[in-house]
């Protein structure tokens, strides 16, 4: 899988920059006015099960059907109750499931400035801090256990689901990781599946850039706030050098930090991965 250029290493002087080019298809699929939204496709996992994206909130009634043709059943929604409230959706068909990772996270371009401060850090220690706490707050506040719930209930060929937070970035970022490395994928491909958000959030940073400059809680440092809507592959490699340290990697985060028994994290572990003839 090739890395996609940094969008911190883009030029915010440049003027009148060349429209960016289409997400490469797939793991992208093309939902009208819906960001990042792609599908888990590593040879480990079931094809058609796992998909992620940005706020589905401007869906279309091409984009709800495009979800029905894709099979997905359940949309789980890691975003705030404020974030949920200004921006609330209700796809037909399609069961959404409100697991928020942080309940009370306000959406102002001022509040999410300060929320974004360590993720703007140089260096990668902000960014592994903050998902730190995603991860903590992931399992005490239950949304983690309620996806991993619902992966180990469910039937093996049937509905897909889509996990999603604000940009499809972080939370679910944090959470696709998990499910990723719990069935033996590598961490260098799991870096490179989250660092393919940085193509899909092409259009959805250059809208929240403006936004969060014109709060002045960074000044001017457009680089800062690039850098912290970033998707940095060494970020999540240091991201899961600090899972194993604390839980074990993720099979012992799901666990013990979530509390599941070590025969359903087995049931979750055969859920999640491809049968063979998927592997071949």
């Amino acid at each position: 899988m090739t890395a996609p250029t940094p969008l911190s290493s883009q030029s915010p002087s440049s003027p009148n920059p060349p429209p960016a080019p289409a997400p490469p298809q797939p793991p992208f699929i093309p939902i009208p006015k819906i960001h990042n939204f792609r599908a888990l496709t590593h040879p480990r996992l079931p094809q058609n099960l796992i998909f992620r994206c940005a706020d589905p909130s401007p869906i279309t009634s091409e984009g709800t059907s495009a979800l029905h043709t894709l099979n997905i059943g359940t949309i789980f929604d890691l975003r705030s109750a404020a974030e949920a409230a200004s921006k609330p959706y209700s796809i037909p068909g399609v069961r959404r499931v409100f697991a928020p990772v942080f309940p009370e996270t306000a959406t102002s371009p001022v509040d999410l400035a300060k929320r974004l401060a360590g993720y703007a850090e140089e260096g990668n220690a902000g960014f592994v801090r903050a998902y730190g706490e995603i991860l903590e707050n992931g399992r005490t506040g239950g949304a983690y256990g309620v996806v991993f719930r619902h992966v180990l209930e469910m039937e093996r060929g049937g509905e897909g689901f889509i996990v999603h937070c604000t940009g499809g970035k972080d939370r679910t970022g944090v959470v696709v990781a998990l499910m990723m490395s719990v069935v033996g994928v590598g961490d260098e491909e799991v870096a490179e599946e989250y660092q393919l958000t940085e193509i899909g959030l092409r259009e959805w940073v250059e809208e929240y850039v403006p936004a969060i400059l014109q709060s002045g809680v960074w000044g001017d440092d457009e680089a800062k706030v690039r850098r912290a809507l970033g998707a940095r592959k060494e970020v999540m490699l240091e991201f899961l050098e600090m899972l194993r340290e604390k839980w074990g990697g993720a099979e012992g985060y799901i666990r013990d930090g979530l509390g599941f028994r070590e025969e359903e994290v087995e049931r979750i572990k055969k859920n999640l991965m491809a049968s063979v003839e998927e592997q071949q």
